[in-house]
């Protein structure tokens, strides 16, 4: 439409223009006509009036009429200058009156367009400042999220990004800036929705790690209230028997679930799992998974630490027990103890009940640990003779087997083993080292262990 008017507007100018050129030119060609005629009048009156008085007088009626010619010339001229002005005049006076009606026409387009503009930037200018509210309402539901821990730099990124919004809009670059807001809040609802399920699948991870830091610490309590049942009562143990107990395997295992518990207690201290994340000082999802890998190690190593505990200082009692009886019984039949003690004054080693009759012939009753996979799991009673007296081999096995049988009589040694080492020294610390070995609760748990292999 408004093209069209500028068409229009282009040809009345021209019309105009057109209309000046043809009227300048009518008027030129009326000025000649008329000053031809004027000419050719003025030159028949010079031509009278040059005549004698006499003949001017014969004449006078014509020169008064070619006056009068003359004087009507000028204003017939007059005349058709202003009938041709003002036909002029009113032609161009039409094509203005279009003009003006064309311009009103133009004025209204532009202004009805200036509106439209104006309309249509308030309308970019209300959207972008509506999507960059949108994204900075979004920005913050991510900055309450532990996006730092998941998704290192990106919201830095991403409200660079926003950043931009508000330099479009102070240069007037509405739609630009509505673009990049809509995009910025995209992105900020991407990483909300990637930094949740991020941390549903930590939280799944840690509620397993949780229940078994909860079990481990809870398991180790317990046993720490529990009262160790041996054949000479129940007892309570320290730190230091405990760690004695299990040759410094349980203070480690205790060490180990400690800080196992400390993460859990992490979290209890920031309020939630969310605050907890965003302190930065978390594991890692594959981290979690190693540790929770690492806790069912733990577990193991703690149950043979335990066991070991347990069994160590039950079958410690129990040698503790027979060697009293041995004692009794031998003692009944003529023997005097020499020594009666635990091997290099350790708990966790052989009893040794050494005896004699006469003062220089002994006999050592050695109450021995057997152990397997690290772990006592019986006592066994090995007799042998140091005979300085009587050097006959038939009354040395008598003196053995007396001693085996009396001991075997007793209701306290059913299913104890009771040998006779007649070698000598030499073969007893032999058969000692083949029944005792040694504590190892770390052979246990590899044994354990190897059941989820």
């Amino acid at each position: 439409m408004a093209s069209s008017l500028r068409g229009r507007v282009s040809e009345l100018e021209r019309q105009l223009q057109a209309n000046t050129r043809q009227h300048q030119e009518a008027l030129r060609q009326m000025e000649a006509a008329h000053a031809q005629r004027t000419r050719q009048l003025e030159a028949d009156l010079q031509q009278l009036l040059s005549l004698n008085e006499e003949l001017r007088e014969h004449y006078a009626a014509q020169v008064h009429e070619l006056q009068d010619q003359l004087l009507a010339e000028m204003r017939s001229h007059m005349d058709a200058v202003r009938q041709a002005d003002a036909a002029a005049q009113a032609q161009r006076q039409q094509l203005l009156a279009e003009l003006a009606q064309i311009t009103e026409s133009l004025n209204d387009q532009l202004a009805d367009v200036r509106r439209q503009e104006a309309e249509r930037t308030e309308v970019g200018r209300s959207m972008a400042e509506r999507l960059e509210g949108e994204a900075r309402t979004q920005e913050l539901v991510v900055r309450g999220l532990p996006h730092a821990f998941f998704r290192p730099g990106q919201l830095a990124v991403f409200a660079e990004h926003l950043e931009s919004v508000r330099t479009l809009m102070q240069t007037g670059m509405y739609d630009a800036a509505a673009a990049a807001a809509d995009a910025s809040l995209a992105e900020l609802e991407i990483l909300e929705v990637t930094v949740r399920e991020d941390q549903r699948e930590w939280e799944a991870l840690f509620a397993e790690y949780r229940a078994m830091a909860t079990c481990l610490r809870s398991t180790m309590d317990d046993f720490e209230r529990e009262a160790v049942q041996t054949p000479l009562g129940a007892f309570r143990l320290s730190d230091e028997e405990r760690d004695y107990w299990s040759r410094g395997q349980y203070a480690a295992v205790r060490a180990e679930v400690d800080q196992a518990w400390a993460m859990v207690e992490g979290v209890e201290r920031a309020g939630s799992v969310g605050a907890f994340l965003s302190e930065g000082t978390a594991a890692k999802g594959t981290q979690l998974v190693r540790q929770i890998t690492g806790l069912h190690h733990v577990s193991e190593r703690m149950s043979a630490a335990m066991a070991c505990i347990r069994s160590e200082c039950s079958f410690s009692y129990g040698r503790m027990q027979l060697a009293d009886i041995a004692e009794e019984v031998l003692m009944g039949q003529g023997y005097h103890v020499v020594r009666s003690e635990f091997r290099d004054g350790e708990p966790i080693d052989c009893y040794d009940l050494e005896l004699t009759i006469n003062g220089i012939d002994k006999a050592t009753v050695t109450f021995v640990p057997c152990r397997t996979d690290g772990i006592v799991t019986r006592n066994a009673c090995l007799v042998s003779l140091d005979m300085r007296t009587m050097v006959n081999d038939d009354y040395a096995a008598r003196v053995a087997q007396g001693i085996v049988e009396r001991l075997q009589g007793d209701e306290a040694f059913i299913g104890i083993e009771v040998t006779w080492v007649e070698e000598g020294e030499q073969a007893r610390v032999a058969v000692e080292r083949r029944h005792k070995a040694k504590p190892d609760p770390a052979a246990l748990a590899r044994k354990l262990e190897r059941r989820y292999q």
